[in-house]
């Protein structure tokens, strides 16, 4: 029997069980055969949180210089399984051939089916610098090198590589322009940050502050998609859900109020 990989926890991403009839309605709209590792995983979980949750990256990535974060893996099914997958290239504009399993929009880990029908390799993509990297030769290769990576992600903990102008000028002379993508706008937060006496924070970062914000404070959803520059409500929801604040109480008011004015 194969080593349970997830945490025992109850989250979004746990599907309803696997059967062999939603593998083969999968494997039909993709055309393609999914790894037989995936397939013995999904028989213990239908997705989830696995217990170790980095992978080692051979480029930087969002998280860090050698290694990328795993979140979550995603079952086969509707609403936060892979059968959804076509939808999220549309949206986020990514090549034909990729199948997505972990990502937020901006980063995600894909099976890469350009070349291939079956046992794919494992890639990392970086849409803001459209980068599509190789990170495990198959995705049984990805699950033995999954590892537990302790470092809480939040903006004060996060390292802030810092660029210098000799940094920049390199880069110009080499032609290195993703690497002066990265650098540009964080060099321009470094300073606002060091001006205003406060722990610095990826440009990047900007985006998710605000819309947390905007929906904490119960701004509408559909205004926070359209200043996101999201498609549908439903993309911000999938993301920024846990920020939105308990209105239960705000219900019940509604409904009291509408029973009185009944009577």
């Amino acid at each position: 029997m194969v080593k349970s990989i997830w945490q025992a926890s109850n989250d979004e991403y746990m599907l309803q069980p696997l059967t062999d009839e939603i593998i083969k309605k999968a494997e039909e709209l993709f055309n393609v055969t999914l790894p037989n590792s995936y397939i013995a995983i999904l028989k213990q979980q239908n997705g989830g949180q696995p217990i170790c949750n980095a992978h080692p990256s051979p480029v930087p990535t969002v998280w860090g210089e050698t290694f990328v974060i795993v979140e979550h893996i995603k079952g086969i099914g509707a609403g936060n399984g892979i059968l959804e997958n076509d939808y999220y290239i549309k949206e986020w504009e990514l090549p034909e051939g990729l199948i997505l399993f972990n990502g937020d929009g901006h980063t995600w880990l894909a099976f890469d089916y350009r070349n291939a029908t079956s046992e794919p390799p494992i890639v990392y993509v970086d849409v803001d610098l459209e980068q599509i990297i190789q990170i495990a030769d198959s995705f049984e290769e990805f699950l033995k090198k999954l590892y537990l990576e302790n470092e809480e992600f939040d903006f004060e903990g996060m390292e802030v590589k810092v660029y210098s102008k000799q940094d920049l000028e390199k880069f110009i002379q080499e032609d290195n322009v993703d690497e002066l993508i990265r650098a540009i706008p964080d060099r321009v937060m470094k300073r606002i940050s060091e001006a205003a006496n406060v722990t610095p924070i990826r440009f990047h970062d900007i985006r998710h502050t605000h819309a947390s914000v905007l929906i904490s404070e119960g701004v509408d959803i559909v205004k926070v998609q359209t200043r996101l520059g999201h498609s549908k409500p439903s993309i911000t929801l999938e993301h920024y859900a846990h920020m939105m604040p308990n209105q239960d109480d705000e219900v019940a008011d509604i409904f009291h109020n509408a029973l009185q004015k009944s009577r």
